[in-house]
């Protein structure tokens, strides 16, 4: 397995082979260091013996699982792209970015009946290979990329899904911030809940694993339930989690003994409230601590402070990340503005832009121009406060209305469609379109049945609000502003816009 990120697994798995690296809940199996290297080396015969072409593609949809590890490892050692899908997905959204990316196997559970195909190949690790007639034409693929890539896949301005192409170095430099930020060591043991096909899974539970052999505890989902016993059980000292988790945390009954062993709760994804962060606090002795960044970036800022402070600050830049703010029409006040990261582990492009010629607006020549406004207080931390886009933040994931209104457009019978996002409580927001129909008889059921069939569950709309015309505004457009105005008074929608 050549590159540095491989070499070092190698060293790692050598020094203690038989330490006890996964414990993969959800399937019921435990891999040792030395099980899991030898698991990625079978997975790399298995994926050779396919006859795939020189640096392959190969879409991931697995979720939470130890042969998505091996997988990872199978693929640097091939110098492939792996293409990191959530293993929830559909089986309509899996197609469209394997044919978007111009996939050459698709790797999947070897249980899940979702995908048939001919050309299903049994894989190592609980897998399944699905192999398929690609063009092997890679637009996106600069010609002197010949190492391994990831492209980790997020929501474009316009909905549609872009990826940002990320080399193994700059995931390494993530990694080694994140490590060092939090001070993470092989004596750690991480609670996997979110999913490892995110950014913020890579670089706080698969790089600490593969860099500095922090075994991880592995489940494909959260399960409110079950966290408190797998603390005890496995000792588990580092969870990171997404704000609607910790929400579901604060409910449980008196559990101060398992969080003994706690030294480092960590949440991401979306904005906290700050009575969670102090009921946490005061219940447990365990500060939350909030993490910022993204696909294009990895982690940006991370707060270290043991102190509680409303408004909740992001905290400090990362290590070797330079975080600075960007004057902007969209900020209000002379003190805040749009927020550039620059640094190593900063990408440098979305896929299918010319590397050569014209590139995406928010990668610049000083680095990353986020989406985000932001403002540093008087001891450098930074908060966020507004955002330039219109994404939604559903349960801690981003999910973009354009996405959702083009999947309702294709039915019969829908004139028009607008979704956006209303405040939720715990789940930060929930989706609500706005439909406007031509035949009486659509339903809402029919549009969340389709869009079930077409889309995640968590990009489902929670809401369908019917209208014999959609509200414009005095321009004669629909707008954000007449949509709010028209749910305002809608039933059964929350008033909180």
């Amino acid at each position: 397995m050549p590159g540095p990120l491989a070499d070092q697994f190698h060293r790692i798995s050598s020094e203690q082979p038989d330490r006890i690296a996964i414990h993969g809940l959800s399937e019921g199996v435990t891999r040792t260091f030395a099980e899991l290297r030898s698991d990625a080396e079978t997975l790399g015969r298995s994926l050779r013996g396919l006859k795939l072409p020189d640096r392959p593609t190969i879409l991931s949809s697995l979720g939470n699982r130890s042969g998505f590890i091996a997988l990872f490892l199978a693929s640097l050692e091939a110098a492939a792209t792996l293409l990191l899908v959530d293993g929830d997905a559909t089986v309509s959204e899996v197609k469209e970015l394997a044919d978007v990316y111009d996939a050459d196997l698709l790797v999947v559970p070897a249980e899940t009946s979702r995908f048939s195909a001919t050309a299903r190949a049994s894989l190592p690790c609980g897998l399944a290979g699905i192999v398929r007639q690609s063009t092997q034409n890679r637009p996106w693929r600069a010609p002197h990329e010949s190492d391994a890539l990831v492209l980790k896949v997020t929501s474009g301005s316009s909905g549609r899904s872009k990826a940002v192409v990320a080399s193994v170095q700059s995931l390494i430099s993530d990694g080694e911030h994140v490590i060092e930020a939090m001070d993470i060591s092989a004596q750690d043991v991480s609670l996997a809940a979110v999913p490892m096909s995110h950014s913020y899974g890579i670089g706080n539970l698969l790089l600490p694993l593969l860099l500095r052999g922090s075994p991880i505890v592995l489940r494909d989902r959260f399960l409110p339930a079950e966290w408190a016993r797998d603390v005890m059980q496995f000792g588990v000292t580092m969870f990171p989690g997404v704000p609607l988790m910790f929400d579901h945390l604060r409910q449980l009954g008196p559990v101060a003994e398992p969080l003994a062993c706690v030294r480092l709760l960590v949440t991401a994804g979306a904005p906290i409230d700050f009575r969670t962060i102090e009921d946490i606090k005061t219940r447990f002795g365990v500060k939350v601590h909030s993490l910022y960044g993204s696909s294009e970036t990895g982690s940006i800022t991370f707060d270290s402070s043991l102190e509680l402070s409303a408004p909740v600050s992001v905290g400090w830049p990362m290590p070797g990340t330079t975080v600075k703010l960007v004057q902007s029409t969209e900020a209000a006040g002379a003190e805040s503005g749009r927020i550039l990261v620059r640094g190593n582990a900063v990408c440098q492009r979305y896929a299918f832009e010319d590397t050569e010629g014209e590139r995406s607006s928010a990668f610049t020549a000083e680095g990353f121009l986020t989406a985000d406004i932001g403002t540093f207080d008087a001891n450098g931390r930074l908060t966020l406060v507004g955002r330039v886009s219109n994404v939604v933040n559903v349960a801690g994931r981003k999910v973009h209305p354009g996405e959702i209104e083009r999947a309702i457009a294709e039915m019969p019978g829908v004139v028009h469609v607008w979704v956006t996002g209303v405040a939720a409580g715990r789940r930060g927001h929930e989706l609500v379109a706005c439909v406007q129909r031509g035949l009486p008889a659509l339903s809402e059921r029919a549009i969340r049945a389709h869009c079930a069939a077409r889309l995640a569950s968590y990009k489902v709309p929670k809401r369908i609000v019917f209208a014999d015309q959609l509200p414009i505004s005095a321009r004669g457009k629909v707008t954000r502003v007449a949509i709010e105005e028209f749910l305002q008074k809608a039933e059964g929608v929350p008033k909180s816009l």
